[in-house]
């Protein structure tokens, strides 16, 4: 099934993808700087960069998501879907590095 072009699924799983892969060509440099011998931080700091903003937008799509769901009278699933997406995409930079075994820790 083909999905629409504005379609709120293919909204957050391109913001997703865009944050992902960003991560993950950080994670490569930091992967490939240690292969060499060097260090590098670009993951920690992309995580930095990306957290207070995939979190906003998260929050962002997960108010809409409620929004557009109580507007449909509890019955639509775009509502649902941006409501779900949005949780994701605001955890997803805080979960990340875990998954690859990395600490990065954030002083102000």
């Amino acid at each position: 099934m083909k999905l629409p072009p504005y379609h709120p699924t293919r909204l957050v799983g391109n913001i997703a993808a865009l944050v992902l892969l960003a991560l993950g060509g950080a994670y490569l440099l930091d992967h490939i700087a240690r292969w060499f011998g060097g260090t590098s931080n670009a993951f920690c700091a992309t995580v930095a960069f990306f957290a207070p903003l995939s979190f906003s937008i998260g929050v962002v799509l997960c108010t809409v998501g409620v929004l557009v769901w109580a507007a449909s009278r509890f019955k639509g699933d775009a509502g649902v879907g941006l409501m779900i997406g949005g949780a994701l995409l605001s955890v997803l930079p805080g979960v990340m590095p875990r998954y690859f075994a990395m600490e990065c820790i954030f002083t102000p």
